[in-house]
């Protein structure tokens, strides 16, 4: 006889998002690895990254290009459940350059499958932030 596996409840399946959303404001890319499923895809920009690696990838690259271009960053996210197994993640970036200080904010659903690793992911930008964010870089002393 085959066991069934028990659905994913409460904890168990809330345990994953928070842990990621930790792990990426630490910038801590392996411990996000170990958060995301294999096969998972993420949305963003109207292109699907397939793959933990590559989605990985994908925040390294950013967090790359933000220390290189700011004197300082730091991040700060919080996440809620909006539903069964998916979570909205409210991304805010502190940044400074030359004496200034911005904060951008974006958010991303999560969603979590029976594999309790985050599965899916859809960015979603917040009206006039990216275009905030692109003022104030182009404001360089």
């Amino acid at each position: 006889r085959r066991r069934q596996r028990a659905p994913l409840r409460g904890p168990q399946r809330r345990m994953s998002v928070p842990a990621l959303v930790d792990a990426l404001d630490r910038a801590d890319f392996e411990a996000a690895a170990a958060l995301i499923a294999p096969d998972a895809i993420y949305e963003k920009d109207g292109e699907t990254i397939t793959g933990a690696s590559a989605i990985v990838a994908s925040y390294r690259a950013s967090h790359e290009r933000a220390t290189s271009t700011l004197d300082r960053i730091v991040y700060r996210s919080s996440c809620r459940e909006i539903g069964a197994g998916t979570f909205r993640v409210a991304f805010e970036d502190h940044i400074e350059l030359d004496g200034r200080a911005h904060c951008f904010r974006c958010e991303q659903d999560m969603s979590v499958g029976p594999s309790k690793l985050v599965e899916r992911i859809v960015h979603r930008e917040l009206d006039g932030e990216r275009a905030a964010l692109e003022v104030f870089l182009s404001k360089r002393l």
